[in-house]
C-alpha cells in the first residue's frame, strides 16, 4: 500500500450565522511516502468528529473530494461536505472533541487513516449556537425582559408569577394624583408625566445580550418616584406643595348663598329695605355689612374664624386671585403677561401742585418692585419717604414693619409672632396664568431669635441662633437640622453641616464645611462638594459634579453624568456611554485607592489603576486601560487600543482587539493573543502561548517555548523554533524555518527558501521544494532530496538511493550534485560515497574515481605521492644490465605472432572491470623503452652498413673516374684519328 504524509497548517472559522461559524476551515500539507509534495493531485478526504477522546463516539463524517495545489496543499470545509452519518448541526460542542482524517490519493483509492488530534477552541464557538434559550443573548432564564402590568392600583410584571406586587393606592390623593402605567410597544408612559422608550434595551431578542449592566431589573415606589434597581427613575406629578390645607377652591353663588368648594357657605342678608338693584347691579347705601362678623364697624368688614386661608380675594375672569386678604397679611398677584402701563399692581398719588397730575409711588411688576420717594421733600416724620406698619396684638399702637427714607430701606420682622401661616411677615407674590390657582411668591422675609420646625414654607429666613440663612420653600425639621453659619436657598434644601451650603431641589449638605447644589443632591461627609441633579457625596473632602455623581471615597472627585469615585483619593470623569450597537452602557467608577477613570463607562477598581476612554476597565493594582473597550485585569497591566484585554500580572496589550493573557506577555497590533509567560505578539491576528514566545506579523503562531514567528500564516510548535517568512512551520525543537512553505520538522532543523522541508535530526534544506530527511543532512537547490545520515545534496532534481537516514553506511552517499531534469528524471553529476568512491556522471562508483563518459585535463596527472611506494615503479630498470626482458625484434615478431600483443603489454583477455589505464601506461612506458634500445641496436647496425656502404663507394668512385680518364684519352684518341 502506498503512504503518503499530511502537515496540519490551521483551523480558522470562516463562515457565521449570528456571530456563530457553522463550519471551519481544516487545511493541510500532503506528502508521498518518500516525502514529495503530492501536487495537483485529485483526492478524496474523510473526515470524523468524534466525542470525548481520539478513540470516541463518532458524532458525525464527511467526505470531500479537493485537489491539491503546486504546493501539495488542499483545503475542506468541516460541515460543508458530503454527508456520510451524523449530523452536524446537532453536535455538542460543549464536550471535548477530536477531529479523525483519511486520504485516499488518488480520489476512488483506498483511505489511508492520517490519524486523530484533538480540536483546538475556535470551533467551540459553535457551542454558542445552542445554549439554553437561544433566543435570548444569554443562557439565564431568569433575566428576561418582561411587561409592567397595571391593574387598578396594583403593579406588577409578567411571566413571573411569584413577583411581588407594588400598591400604589397609598401615593394616590390629596398629595400624588392617581395616575395609569401604560406600555405601548417599547414606550412605557404615566398619566400626567412623562415617557420613557425601552428601545434601549430591547432589540428583538427576549435579552439584548450578556452585559450584566443592563439586565431587567426590579421595580420599586419610594415618595413621589417610581425606581428600577440598580439605577434610574421616574418622578411621578405631584400637587404644587405638600400642605392639603391650602387646595384652591372656587366661590359659587346661588341666589343669596355664597360656597366655597370644600369649605363653608355665607348666606347673604337680602330684603327689599337693604339692597337695591339697578338693573344687573346690586348695590346697599344703608349700614354696614360683615362677612363673618355680626357687628361690623365698617362699611364691609370680613373676619376669620381660622388662622389659615384667605378671608377676602379677587379672582380674575381665568380664575386666578389678583388680590387676596389673609389673616396676617395681604396678597398683590402680579400678572406675568401684563403689558399695561401701570403693569402688575401699582399706588399712585397726586401732585398737589398741579390738578389732577398723578404721581407713582409703589409698583410691583413681574421682573422688579419699585417704590419711589420723592426726597425733594423736607418732611421730618416718623414715617418718611415710604412705610408699610402693623399694629401690636396685645397693645393698640403701630409698629414698622418696612420704612424706605432718603438714607436708608429697612425691613422690620416680629419675631414674637407665633403664628405658622404660609405668607408670614412680609411677601411680594405673582401669578402664572397658565396654570389656575399657581402662586409665585417674589419675596418673603421672616426671622426668629429662638429654634423652630418649619414643614414647608416659602420664605427668606434669617436663623439668628445658627447664623444661618434659608430662602426659598423652607422646610426645617428639627431645631437642629440647621448648622451654625450656613445657607440654604431653594425647595426645601437642608444645610445642617456647620458652614455648609445648599442649594436647589431637596439639596442636603450634611457634612462640616459641605456644599450641596442641584436636584436632590447630597454631600454627606466634611469639606465635600455635591454639585448636580442627585449628586452626592460621602467620602470626606470629597467632590461629586455632574448628573448622580457619586463620590464616596476619602478625597475623592466624580465629575460626569452617573460618575462613581468610591475608593479613596480616587478620581472619575465621565459618563454613560453608547456601545457599538447603540445600547447604553454603564457610568464611569472609580473604585480604587488612588484610581483614575476618564470618558464613558470607564472604571477603574484596582489600587492605583486608571481608565481613560471608553468602556475601559482598570481591574487590578497598577493597571491602565486607555481607549475603547479595553480591560487591564492583571497587577501591573496595561491595555491600550480598542477591545484589548491585559489579564495577567506585567501584560501590555495595544492596537485592536489584542489579549496579552500570560503573565508579563505583550500584545501590540490587531486581534492578537500573548497567552504565553513573557510572550510577544505583533502584527494581525498572531499567537504567542509558549514561553517567552515571540509572534509577529499576519496570523503567525508561536506555540513552542522561545519560539519565534515573523512574517504572514507562520507556525513554531517547536522548543527554541523559528518561523520565518509566509506559510512555514517550525515543528522540530530548536528548528529554523525561513522562506515561503518551507517546514522544519526535526530537532535542529533548518528550512530555507520555498517549500523546502527539514525532517531529520540537525537537518538543513535551502532552496525550492528540496527535503532533507536523513539526520544532520543538508540539501541545496531545487527539488533536490537528501535522504541519506549526514549527506549534502546541491542541484536539482538528484538520485534519492540510501541505505539509511540515520546511520552511518560506508556505501551511502556522503556529497551529491544532482542534475536531474524531472521527478522522474533524477540523476547525478557528482557523487561522493563515504567510503570516499567518487563517480562522474554515476550515482554508483566502484572505484576511488569513477567518470561515466569523456575527461579532459590540461594539467599534469601523478601517480602516487611523493615520496612514496606504490604499485607501479617507473620502467627505468629496462636500461639496467640485469633487465631480463629485453627481446631482440626478431623474437618480438615471434612472440606477436604467438600472443597477439606485444611482449611487455596485458593482453586484452586480462583486463578485469574494465582496462588498467594505470597499469596499462607502465607497461606502454616499457614497450617503448625496449624498442628504443631496438632502435638504438639497429641504428648501431645501420652505422656499419653503412660504413661499409660508404667503402665500396669510394671504391667505385675510384674505379669510375680511372674509367672516365679512359673513356676521356679514347675519345681524344678517336677525335685526332678523324682529323
Amino acid at each position: 500500500m502506498k503512504k503518503f504524509i499530511i502537515g496540519l497548517f490551521l483551523f480558522i472559522s470562516i463562515t457565521s450565522f449570528s456571530q456563530v461559524p457553522d463550519k471551519f476551515n481544516y487545511q493541510g500539507l500532503l506528502r508521498n511516502s518518500s516525502g514529495d509534495l503530492v501536487k495537483n493531485a485529485s483526492i478524496t478526504v474523510k473526515i470524523y468528529l468524534l466525542q470525548g477522546s481520539s478513540s470516541g463516539t463518532i458524532q458525525y463524517s464527511e467526505n470531500h473530494s479537493v485537489s491539491t495545489n503546486n504546493y501539495g496543499q488542499f483545503n475542506v470545509f468541516v460541515g460543508a461536505g458530503t454527508l456520510i452519518s451524523g449530523s452536524y448541526t446537532t453536535i455538542d460542542w460543549s464536550q471535548l472533541m477530536f477531529i479523525k482524517t483519511e486520504v485516499a490519493n488518488p480520489a476512488g483509492g483506498t483511505f489511508v487513516d492520517m490519524g486523530t488530534v484533538q480540536l483546538l477552541s475556535v470551533p467551540y464557538a459553535l457551542y454558542a449556537k445552542n445554549v439554553e434559550n437561544k433566543d435570548d443573548a444569554d443562557a439565564d432564564p431568569s433575566n428576561e425582559i418582561q411587561d409592567l402590568n397595571l391593574t387598578g392600583n396594583t403593579l406588577k410584571i409578567t411571566n413571573n408569577s411569584g413577583a411581588t406586587a407594588i400598591d400604589l393606592a397609598p401615593y394616590a390623593g390629596t398629595n400624588t394624583d392617581n395616575q395609569n402605567l401604560n406600555l405601548l410597544g417599547t414606550e412605557l408612559s404615566i398619566t400626567g408625566g412623562n415617557m420613557v422608550n425601552l428601545v434601549t434595551i430591547q432589540d428583538g431578542y427576549t435579552d439584548a445580550d450578556a452585559d450584566p449592566t443592563n439586565e431587567l431589573q426590579a421595580i420599586s415606589i419610594s415618595n413621589d418616584s417610581i425606581y428600577l434597581s440598580n439605577g434610574g427613575f421616574v418622578k411621578l406629578p405631584i400637587d404644587l406643595d405638600i400642605s392639603s390645607a391650602n387646595e384652591l377652591q372656587n366661590l359659587i353663588l346661588t341666589g343669596d348663598t355664597l360656597k366655597i368648594s370644600n369649605g363653608n357657605q355665607v348666606v347673604f342678608p337680602y330684603d327689599s329695605s337693604r339692597w337695591s338693584v339697578n338693573g344687573n347691579k346690586l348695590f346697599y347705601n344703608t349700614g354696614n355689612i360683615g362677612i363673618g362678623s355680626s357687628d361690623p364697624t365698617s362699611k364691609l368688614e370680613v373676619k376669620s374664624t381660622s388662622t389659615t386661608g384667605a378671608l377676602f380675594q379677587v379672582i380674575n375672569a381665568n380664575n386666578d386671585t389678583v388680590f387676596a386678604v389673609y389673616p396676617d397679611g395681604v396678597k398683590v398677584f402680579v400678572d406675568s403677561d401684563s403689558k399695561g402701563t401701570v403693569g402688575g399692581f401699582a399706588v399712585s398719588g397726586r401732585t398737589p401742585t398741579k390738578l389732577g397730575g398723578k404721581v407713582e409711588y409703589f409698583r410691583v411688576t413681574p421682573d422688579s418692585t419699585r417704590i419711589y420717594v420723592n426726597d425733594s421733600i423736607g418732611a421730618k416724620g416718623k414715617v418718611g419717604g415710604f412705610a408699610v406698619s402693623g399694629r401690636t396684638p396685645t397693645k393698640g399702637g403701630t409698629k414698622d414693619y418696612f420704612t424706605v427714607n432718603k438714607d436708608s430701606t429697612r425691613i422690620y420682622i416680629s419675631d414674637s409672632i407665633s403664628s405658622k401661616g404660609k405668607v408670614g411677615g412680609f411677601a411680594v407674590s405673582g401669578r402664572t396664568p397658565t396654570k389656575q390657582g399657581d402662586i409665585n411668591d417674589y419675596f418673603n422675609i421672616s426671622g426668629n431669635k429662638k429654634l423652630e420646625s418649619i414643614e414647608s414654607e416659602a420664605r427668606i429666613l434669617w436663623y439668628p441662633v445658627k447664623a444661618a440663612f434659608l430662602a426659598g420653600e423652607v422646610h426645617i425639621g428639627s431645631a437642629d437640622s440647621v448648622g451654625t453659619n450656613s445657607t440654604s436657598l431653594g425647595y426645601r434644601t437642608i444645610a445642617m453641616g456647620n458652614y455648609s451650603q445648599a442649594m436647589g431641589y431637596e439639596a442636603q449638605s450634611l457634612g462640616l464645611n459641605s456644599t450641596a447644589i442641584g436636584n436632590n443632591a447630597i454631600a454627606n461627609s466634611s469639606n465635600s462638594f455635591a454639585f448636580g441633579n442627585y449628586a452626592q457625596t460621602q467620602g470626606l473632602n470629597s467632590f461629586a459634579f455632574g448628573d448622580s455623581a457619586i463620590s464616596n471615597g476619602e478625597n475623592s472627585y466624580a465629575l460626569g453624568s452617573h460618575a462613581n469615585a468610591s475608593g479613596k483619593n480616587s478620581f472619575a470623569m465621565g459618563s454613560f456611554g453608547i456601545d457599538e450597537y447603540g445600547s447604553i452602557t454603564g457610568p464611569t467608577v472609580a473604585s480604587g485607592d488612588y484610581s483614575y477613570a476618564f470618558g464613558m463607562s470607564s472604571q477603574a477598581t484596582g489600587k492605583l489603576s486608571f481608565a481613560f476612554g471608553s468602556a475601559n476597565i482598570a481591574a487590578e493594582d497598577y493597571s491602565i486601560a486607555i481607549g475603547r473597550g479595553n480591560k487591564a485585569q492583571g497587577n501591573n497591566s496595561i491595555a491600550i487600543g480598542k477591545g484589548t484585554t491585559a489579564s495577567a500580572h506585567n501584560s501590555f496589550a495595544f492596537g485592536l482587539e489584542n489579549t496579552a493573557s500570560g503573565p508579563s506577555s505583550f500584545a501590540l497590533g490587531n486581534y492578537t493573543v500573548a497567552s504565553g509567560v513573557f510572550s510577544t505578539t505583533l502584527g494581525n491576528a498572531t499567537r504567542a502561548t509558549g514561553l517567552c514566545a515571540t509572534a509577529l506579523g499576519f496570523e503567525t503562531t508561536a506555540i513552542g517555548d522561545f519560539s519565534t514567528t515573523i512574517g504572514r500564516k507562520l507556525w513554531a510548535n517547536g522548543n527554541h523554533s523559528i518561523a520565518i517568512g509566509s506559510f512555514s512551520t517550525a515543528d522540530g525543537a530548536s528548528s529554523l524555518a525561513l522562506g515561503n512553505y518551507t517546514y522544519a520538522s526535526g530537532i535542529f532543523s533548518t528550512t530555507i527558501g520555498n517549500a523546502t522541508t527539514a525532517s531529520g535530526l540537525n537537518a538543513t534544506a535551502m532552496g525550492f521544494s528540496s527535503i532533507a530527511s536523513g539526520s544532520f543532512s543538508t540539501v541545496i537547490g531545487s527539488q533536490v532530496k537528501a535522504n541519506s545520515y549526514a549527506s549534502l545534496v546541491v542541484g536539482m532534481f538528484n538520485d534519492t538511493t540510501s541505505n539509511s537516514s540515520t546511520a552511518w553506511v560506508s556505501a551511502d552517499p556522503l556529497f551529491i550534485i544532482g542534475n536531474g531534469l524531472s521527478d522522474n528524471a533524477r540523476s547525478n553529476a557528482l557523487t561522493v560515497l563515504k567510503d570516499g568512491r567518487i563517480g562522474i556522471g554515476t550515482k554508483a562508483p566502484d572505484k576511488k574515481l569513477h567518470v561515466e563518459g569523456d575527461a579532459r585535463i590540461t594539467g599534469d596527472i601523478f601517480y602516487g605521492a611523493s615520496p612514496s611506494i606504490t604499485k607501479y615503479t617507473k620502467p627505468d630498470y629496462v636500461f639496467k644490465p640485469e633487465y631480463n626482458s629485453y627481446l631482440e625484434p626478431i623474437k618480438v615478431e615471434e612472440f606477436i605472432k604467438t600472443n597477439g600483443h606485444l611482449p611487455w603489454i596485458t593482453s586484452a583477455k586480462d583486463e578485469k572491470n574494465g582496462v588498467n589505464l594505470t597499469r596499462m601506461q607502465f607497461e606502454t612506458l616499457e614497450t617503448v623503452e625496449n624498442l628504443q634500445l631496438q632502435i638504438i641496436e639497429l641504428k648501431k647496425e645501420n652505422q656499419d652498413i653503412i660504413s661499409k656502404q660508404q667503402s665500396e663507394i669510394e671504391l667505385i668512385r675510384e674505379e669510375n673516374n680511372l674509367l672516365r680518364k679512359q673513356i676521356n684519352e679514347i675519345k681524344s684518341f678517336l677525335e685526332n684519328l678523324k682529323k
